[in-house]
């Protein structure tokens, strides 16, 4: 069984990717380790959107072999991905790839705001603008795609046990 989570920051894909690996007693492994090691060819690149692109295409290239060495080995494996592009998902998902994105919902960003730009784990803040944009972008995208997305509404924790039930009903 592959699972993988993805989605908007400050979500707590961390959290729900560890609990799943507990739960099944399957491997973790997270990608924020993989990102120290993608380099730009081209230093004009850095700080750009291009730039941005060109990194979370390698970044997407790694996980990707990651996923695909899991599926021929037949291991089970549970991927906390920063970025998971949903227009490769769904081909993954095709193949027995289970995968959730998580959101949240604009209600909750303007109800939590404060708590989440201060909680995550991956340093930086964003803007109350680009975490709006950055949710709904991808539930939209998510959407088109027709992937699996979770969007937090109002209480996180026990949302998150949903979560979990949901996943667990996703499994084959």
């Amino acid at each position: 069984m592959i699972i993988l989570i993805s989605g908007a920051r400050f979500t707590g894909k961390t959290t729900l990717a560890k609990r799943l690996s507990e739960r099944y007693q399957i491997p973790y492994k997270n990608t924020e380790h993989l990102k120290k090691n993608i380099v730009l060819d081209d230093d004009t690149l850095e700080n750009t959107e291009r730039g941005q692109q060109v990194f979370l295409e390698k970044l997407w290239f790694i996980a990707e072999s990651r996923i695909q060495n899991c599926m021929m080995a037949d291991e089970s494996i549970v991927l906390d991905i920063d970025y998971l592009p949903p227009q490769k998902v769904r081909i993954l998902n095709d193949e027995g790839v289970l995968s959730m994105h998580l959101l949240f919902s604009a209600e909750y960003i303007e109800k939590n705001y404060l708590e989440l730009n201060t909680s995550g784990t991956n340093g930086g803040q964003l803007s109350k603008k680009h975490m709006l944009e950055e949710n709904s972008v991808l539930k939209d995208t998510c959407a088109d795609e027709v992937v699996s997305y979770f969007m937090f509404q109002e209480n996180h924790e026990v949302e998150m046990d949903l979560v979990c039930e949901l996943i667990e009903c996703m499994r084959p």
